[in-house]
């Protein structure tokens, strides 16, 4: 019995032994292993663009000069009031700067006025003489403009906003027309030969003739008014805007000269910018 206790002792002793021996070996070696814990998924986390995103909308009374392309006529051309559009997108940053990308759209302008303008009826060694005709001319002009312009905020007091910015961009202006000259009732001669000189000199005029043509020019526009909160989304806007889209030609019929004719405008304007977010900052 002895000698059995001590063979089972001597035999536990060798397992031990051997269980040290082996690198690594570990008790809970003679378990079924744990299974391993998968690494959880990597979810994207959507990226915030920002909250002050807007759209816009304007429709404004204007005030400008009307079109006037014979520069010797002296009628028309007085300010004439018609109306505008304008669509845009922009970005409020904080409760002080706001800026935005606009598109002005305006009704063609058109003008038909009746005065008066020299022509020529004689040239003797190289004097003209003219004479005083009666003119029926029709002017038109088309503009758009596109703009990027900025606000600054002035505070806010009950959902009052006054505000003042700038803007500067592009212009298109579009200028078309024509003139009918009457001297005594009859149109004057489109050629005058000068009979005072040898060999003669002939001089032609197209009275009928104005400047078509499109202008692609720099615009810039200061602005000031009141914005109104009406909700969290909505804001109403009203404000004065001066916009100047730049210069176009003018044409002199007798002399032949080429001026330039401003077209800017004094606009009274009535909009609504929709917050996209509705943050209402």
């Amino acid at each position: 019995m002895q000698r059995t206790v001590q063979a089972l002792a001597a035999a536990a002793s060798a397992s031990a032994l051997l269980a040290l021996a082996i690198p690594g070996a570990k008790a809970a070696d003679l378990s079924p292993a744990a299974p391993e814990t998968a690494p959880a998924a990597y979810a994207p986390q959507p990226m915030e663009l920002g909250t002050g995103w807007y759209l816009r909308g304007d429709i404004g009374f204007v005030n400008e000069k009307a079109p006037k392309l014979n520069a010797e006529f002296s009628g028309g051309g007085a300010r004439r009031n018609h109306f505008g559009a304008t669509v845009g997108f922009g970005y409020k940053f904080n409760n002080w700067f706001r800026a935005d990308l606009t598109y002005d759209w305006r009704n063609s302008l058109s003008a038909n006025s009746v005065g008066t303008a020299p022509c020529v009826t004689a040239v003797n060694a190289g004097v003209f003489t003219t004479a005083n005709c009666s003119v029926t001319a029709n002017a038109g002009l088309k503009q758009h403009a596109t703009l990027a312009n900025g606000y600054l905020d002035l505070g806010n007091w009950s959902g009052l906003s006054p505000y003042i910015g700038a803007g500067v961009g592009y212009a298109t202006l579009r200028t078309a027309g024509s003139s009918a000259y009457l001297n005594g009732g009859a149109a004057p001669a489109g050629s005058v030969t000068d009979a005072g000189v040898v060999p003669n000199v002939t001089y032609t005029y197209d009275y009928a003739s104005v400047i078509a043509k499109t202008y692609r020019n720099f615009a810039w526009a200061l602005m000031a008014g009141l914005t109104y909160d009406v909700n969290a989304n909505a804001k109403l806007d009203i404000g004065y805007r001066y916009l100047n889209s730049g210069t176009y030609g003018v044409r002199a019929p007798v002399s032949g000269a080429v001026t330039k004719r401003t077209a800017d405008s004094h606009e009274v304007r009535v909009g609504i910018r929709y917050m996209i977010d509705g943050t209402g900052l």
